[in-house]
């Protein structure tokens, strides 16, 4: 990476490099290697994974692999491991409302960026990449972030059934996850807003389509819920 690129991507890269550097034995993501600047070059080296993107639209089996990484990464990095990151509070304030951010409470490493393009499928399984945005909080957070793209690009009901049966979010309130979507949805529509970065002319567009469906989401939900709210007996 260099600035010439993009002004702010060098520091990224060296967040990851530190953050990936750090990362024990278990967490499913690419093994480090080095880092170094080279002239005007922010140089990470990983480990090469022998894997493929998910396929799009999201399918059971592919999403499986990954809500099992996900499953094995709370067990391994709970309690976070890194040291020095901040919570995920603390990386979305002023980009959620508050009622969201005080449910992101936890002591878990939290990837904070999982779509289908950081994620790799291997004949092992599914294997986390990328990792500047990675924080600490509960552990359901990164399924539920990774559940954004599959609502909006994988069969439907499919990422309500995960939520309903993963270990990671079936005990989680209904009212948590909706909270916290409707939260994601004012994030991407705000981030939509305003001037595409240096070299990510795309980076807008996608979360203004991203914003409009968690929008869609939350109503559905909130629908939902309403219909199966029991009656109150007067």
């Amino acid at each position: 990476m260099s600035p010439a690129q993009n002004s702010d991507t060098p520091a990224m890269q060296e967040r990851e490099a530190r953050i990936t550097a750090a990362l024990p034995a278990g967490v499913p993501a690419p093994g480090f290697r080095g880092a170094r600047w080279v002239g005007d070059f922010h140089v990470l080296v990983l480990d090469e994974v022998d894997g493929r993107p998910p396929e799009l639209p999201w399918r059971p089996d592919d999403l499986g692999l990954v809500v099992t990484a996900l499953e094995r990464l709370v067990r391994t990095a709970t309690p976070c491991p890194v040291p020095d990151l901040p919570t995920a509070a603390e990386s979305l304030v002023g980009q959620l409302p508050g009622s969201a951010l005080e449910l992101l409470e936890g002591d878990t490493l939290v990837h904070l960026d999982l779509r289908a393009d950081n994620v790799l499928i291997t004949a092992g399984g599914a294997v986390l990449v990328d990792w500047p945005h990675a924080c600490v909080g509960p552990p359901w957070l990164d399924l539920l972030a990774l559940l954004f793209e599959v609502d909006r690009l994988g069969e439907e009901d499919l990422a309500e059934r995960v939520l309903t049966t993963s270990v990671l979010t079936r005990d989680v309130a209904p009212e948590v996850l909706t909270t916290v979507l409707d939260g994601f949805s004012e994030f991407f529509l705000g981030r939509a807003a305003q001037p595409a970065p240096p070299g990510l002319p795309t980076l807008r567009p996608f979360q203004r389509v991203q914003g409009e469906a968690l929008v869609r989401w939350v109503q559905r939900r909130t629908a939902r819920a309403v219909v199966t709210r029991p009656a109150q007996r007067g």
